[in-house]
């Protein structure tokens, strides 16, 4: 989609939530566009009102967390993911992101135990990929 097209988004997204404030879906919804612009900082905003309206909505938790990761707050971003997998721990991508985010916090131990996770759902490449290059650096640190 154009930046365009996610420029028209956040707009419909706003006039549906002028009709339903408590929407957790168009807060959700204006909060992707958002993101996809590159405003995270505008889509945290709109992540943190969808799950106020509804406080058990995995998606909410996770697309808060790929803002907060986004942004640098790995930490935070680590809490959502733990929170979206409460919700739902057969989703290979968020402990594929949850790992990223221990990764760049220099957790490699646990980042390689989330890596493992997300495999044992569902083989992706990309996971796969980051696993093994983890576990190379780690042997590597070992070495030395």
């Amino acid at each position: 989609m154009q930046v365009g097209k996610f420029g028209e988004a956040v707009e419909a997204f706003s006039r549906a939530i002028e009709i339903d404030p408590r929407s957790s879906r168009a807060h959700c919804g204006k909060g992707r566009a958002f993101a996809h612009l590159g405003r995270h900082a505008e889509a945290l905003e709109c992540f943190e009102k969808a799950i106020v309206a509804a406080p058990d909505d995995a998606d909410a938790w996770y697309q808060r967390a790929l803002s907060l990761a986004a942004l640098g707050r790995h930490e935070q971003a680590i809490l959502c993911f733990d929170k979206t997998l409460k919700a739902d721990r057969e989703d290979p991508y968020v402990w594929y992101r949850r790992g990223l985010s221990l990764e760049a916090l220099g957790n490699y131990r646990d980042a390689l135990d989330s890596y493992e996770e997300a495999l044992k759902i569902r083989t992706v490449f990309e996971i796969k990929e980051r696993r093994n290059r983890l576990l190379a650096e780690i042997k590597r640190g070992a070495e030395d």
